[in-house]
């Protein structure tokens, strides 16, 4: 046993003493084809069919990046000879090459720069070439890419805009992504799948997968109520998912249209208030000076005053207070974008002294769809007087 150790002790220095020309001369094979990579992506940015002709095999492939197409070097050459202006830029990085006796194997990175007005539109590749000596010299026998994503860049969008797109979508019968609040994200998670796909905001009915997922669009009809969302990928393949329930509200009558379009933004207000977070309660209400927030017979105007006084009630997020429905909330539907919704609620706390309180209040809010959603443009609350305090426990 002893022996045996030993022996494999002395192997394993014989390999990791490899280790270093191994690594001398992969490093030294990148060098030789780094120099043929730029001039083969110079001479296409600059048109130069003739420097490109003399770098490419007869008999080459090279396989288009986007659709998985191929391409003869008649037909690379073709393409390479229509001269744009600016020019773009093709930047190579990260060059790794081996090597089979008369044939060697490239991977690396390219970047590409494409001048669009006063920017430029950037796109990031890895490709894999495989080259061949001819006569001494090495020339591109087979070249394919494939897409590196890159990371989006999201925009705000407030909880009470995303509400709008919860809901079921049939992706196929029997398959559906089921769209829902998991915390502070609108998370989709299909059929089957354990764990969903956190939806990223870049545009107001766009999101991103995880952030690097192909695109999600929401459709919506002309009143703004979300149909369905489509989803394109790379090969071209589009899904298309209605909104389960959506088609049936052409023919519901208004009232239960209105109610069904504000329940998921009074469910979201009842989160918000539990985790005392001002700014996503504060979503439901239109954000103007207009809105007019009274309580027991003070009045407040403006967003930004309501949130302020909000703040100061939840103690900046640390209040323990807990809130529930008494009943349902009540609804009359003015129009198909105005209503007033009455809720009454309770509300238990624990009070500075240590003791524990619960009250009941009563809120009526005006409510109007805007083009952002439907939003509380006026708030009216009232609050019972509690009952005899309880000492805590």
């Amino acid at each position: 046993m002893h022996r045996v150790f030993r022996g494999l002790a002395w192997s394993a220095v014989v390999a990791l003493s490899t280790v270093p020309n191994i690594a001398r001369s992969q490093h030294a094979l990148a060098a030789t084809f780094r120099p043929l990579l730029d001039a083969e992506y110079s001479a296409t940015a600059h048109g130069d069919s003739a420097a490109l002709g003399a770098l490419l095999a007869d008999d080459l492939v090279w396989i288009v990046g986007p659709d998985g197409s191929e391409m003869t070097k008649k037909q690379l050459l073709s393409a390479a000879a229509q001269i744009h202006s600016p020019a773009p830029r093709f930047i190579v990085d990260s060059v790794r090459a081996k090597r089979f006796g008369n044939v060697a194997t490239v991977e690396y990175r390219r970047t590409d720069h494409r001048p669009m007005g006063d920017g430029e539109f950037v796109t990031s590749w890895k490709a894999l070439d495989v080259f061949a000596l001819h006569k001494g010299r090495w020339l591109l026998e087979r070249h394919t890419q494939v897409w590196l994503v890159s990371p989006v860049t999201p925009i705000s969008l407030d909880s009470a805009s995303m509400s709008a797109f919860v809901g079921r979508y049939q992706i196929q019968p029997g398959y559906v992504d089921n769209v829902h609040w998991e915390g502070k994200n609108l998370v989709a998670t299909a059929s089957g799948q354990s764990e969903g796909a956190r939806l990223v905001p870049v545009a107001t009915n766009v999101f991103s997968p995880d952030g690097d997922g192909a695109l999600i669009s929401f459709e919506r009809d002309a009143s703004g109520r979300v149909l369905g969302y489509v989803q394109g990928y790379p090969d071209g393949h589009v899904i298309r998912a209605p909104k389960l329930g959506a088609a049936q509200n052409d023919s519901t009558p208004i009232a239960l249209r209105v109610r069904r379009e504000i329940e998921p933004l009074l469910a979201e207000m009842l989160a918000a208030a539990n985790a005392h977070d001002t700014d996503r309660f504060m979503t439901a209400y239109v954000r103007d000076p207009s809105f007019v927030f009274v309580i027991n017979g003070t009045v407040m105007n403006g967003w930004e005053s309501v949130r302020a006084q909000q703040l100061r009630w939840w103690n900046n997020g640390k209040s323990d207070v807990v809130y529930s429905y008494v009943g349902e909330p009540e609804f009359t539907v003015l129009s198909s974008d105005a209503a007033v919704v009455t809720e009454r609620m309770s509300a238990h706390r624990t009070l500075a002294n240590g003791q524990i309180t619960t009250g009941e209040l009563a809120v009526t809010m005006t409510m109007q769809k805007r083009p952002d959603g439907w939003r509380a443009v006026q708030v009216h609350e009232s609050t019972a007087p509690p009952p005899a305090a309880t000492p805590a426990k």
